[in-house]
């Protein structure tokens, strides 16, 4: 009965208006920029960029824990006043016995005019593909029970419910994005992106809705000094979704063992980063990211401060990402952005 109580509730939570389930979403989400803002695309020193990362939360509570994958792919064509960012974003959640997933495939694409020698401004489309998905066969039902246990091969009664429900629906976002190149080693971006501008419908039983648009508003910086070894890199992320938001707040901080190349000129040093932000009214985050080159690795820790903890024993959720840039040889010319 209690298992069957549960799913009820989370269905109703993902069917009426009045609740509206938020996007899913990452702590380290500065990592990955393209997928808050499509208008942020091609905005790298370097050719093309890889990156993909993976997010476990609420393991220690659930055999089952939910899971999130990422991945992701952006370079840039140079033109006469700026460039044309481009790439590729995939997406997948799954999350609790029922193994509901969401799958997300998007195309970010923009135009970036170079305003002068110091500033940026791009505008950023991304068409996408939104799916949900969900097996019942995982589930054990109140008509299930046999007295001494569940017996999944019984009918469970609810007519409502297909065993297996798979829903899916075009979408689209779009973004803008302003990047000022203030010296050599200070340089800060300001974004704002919708998305779900299609509203696709997301009926699970036999309540049709549409998804609420989600706006964001990001902040990033990188202000060092280069009489300094420390690199400071606020971020900020203010996500508002229907009634829901999620706002984060903090920065990193960059230490570097080992200075740029003479030859190629590029930032990508060898450094250490370490990280703290608050998830306002949830989590403190805490991070570290491991630079070598153009590779770059990093593992963070949420950290459960809401009443949720009592649950969850304040272990909120693990994430770990992979990130690649790949650098042609430098001409004179050739277009760099930080």
């Amino acid at each position: 009965m209690l298992k069957k109580t549960y799913f009820i509730l989370f269905m109703v939570v993902l069917s009426m208006p009045i609740f509206a389930q938020q996007d899913k979403h990452f702590s380290m989400f500065y990592v990955s920029k393209t997928q808050i803002n499509p208008a942020i695309t091609g905005f790298f020193d370097g050719d093309f960029q890889l990156f993909t990362n993976y997010r476990t939360q609420w393991a220690k509570k659930f055999n089952q824990p939910y899971k999130t994958f990422s991945a992701a792919f952006d370079s840039r064509h140079q033109t006469k006043n700026g460039f044309i960012g481009y790439g590729f974003n995939a997406y997948k959640d799954v999350s609790g016995k029922s193994a509901f997933t969401v799958n997300q495939i998007s195309i970010p694409i923009n135009y970036a005019v170079r305003l002068n020698k110091k500033n940026y401004f791009s505008l950023g489309v991304t068409p996408m593909f939104y799916q949900r998905q969900l097996k019942n066969r995982g589930l054990s039902w109140q008509n299930q029970w046999t007295g001494t246990g569940y017996d999944t091969n019984l009918s469970n009664g609810e007519n409502k419910i297909n065993q297996n429900y798979s829903y899916g629906k075009v979408d689209l976002g779009a973004g803008l994005y302003w990047f000022s190149n203030l010296s050599k080693h200070k340089w800060f971006g300001v974004g704002i992106a919708a998305h779900h501008l299609i509203s696709p419908k997301t009926n699970a039983i036999s309540i049709s809705d549409g998804l609420y648009k989600r706006i964001s508003m990001s902040f990033f910086g990188n202000f060092g000094n280069k009489y300094s070894n420390l690199t400071i890199k606020p971020n900020v992320l203010v996500s508002m979704q229907g009634p829901n938001s999620n706002i984060i707040l903090g920065s990193g901080f960059d230490y570097q063992l080992k200075t740029n190349s003479l030859y190629t000129g590029y930032h990508h040093k060898n450094s250490i980063e370490f990280g703290v932000y608050y998830r306002i009214k949830d989590a403190i985050i805490l991070n570290s990211i491991i630079h070598l080159s153009s590779l770059s690795v990093g593992i963070g820790y949420d950290i459960n401060i809401s009443t949720l903890k009592q649950v969850t024993n304040s272990f909120g959720a693990l994430e770990f990402f992979v990130s690649y840039i790949i650098q042609k040889p430098r001409g004179r010319g050739a277009l760099k952005i930080h």
